[in-house]
């Protein structure tokens, strides 16, 4: 009965260690799924944001060519200011709430200390304030404006080679 007793202990100990064996191949297993996963919702999770900071661009780069297209509409070939027929307030009213947008979306700049947003935006609106306060003064309101459209180049360029990259 001692022996029958031992060799019912050894069938149970070996059986253990089978299934000890066969649990770690299976969690190695798993583990290795698991990784394959996680890399995979990385990946997906990475062209989401890309996707997201692609169309974040678009709304920008929207914006800034509204105000580009504001800056144009008051300039004549002749190098002068043409102001008939235009309505100024309301067109400064939309290059802040175009000014607006590309502030909201400044986090498509990964820079913290110098992000372009916030520089565009502050400068601009100074620019906007010197419109404001030189609307009857032609040469004044023409050099905040040219200042203006030259700075939305730069951004602009500066959204393309973002874009790009």
């Amino acid at each position: 009965m001692k022996d029958n007793i031992e060799l019912i202990t050894k069938i149970l100990e070996f059986g253990l260690a089978i299934t000890s064996v066969i649990g770690a191949f299976i969690s190695w297993t798993n583990s290795k799924k698991t990784k394959k996963d996680v890399d995979y919702i990385e990946k997906v999770k990475k062209e989401i944001l890309n996707r997201e900071s692609i169309e974040q661009i678009g709304i920008v780069r929207e914006a800034a060519a509204k105000i580009k297209e504001i800056m144009k509409s008051y300039f004549l070939r002749s190098n002068r200011i043409n102001v008939t027929g235009r309505n100024f307030k309301k067109d400064i009213t939309q290059i802040k709430e175009a000014l607006t947008i590309i502030k909201e979306n400044r986090d498509i700049f990964q820079n913290s200390e110098a992000n372009c947003s916030d520089i565009i935006y502050s400068e601009v609106n100074v620019l906007v304030e010197q419109m404001t306060e030189f609307e009857n003064d032609e040469d004044n309101l023409k050099r905040s404006m040219r200042e203006t459209d030259n700075k939305m180049d730069n951004f602009l360029a500066n959204l393309k080679e973002l874009k790009n990259s």
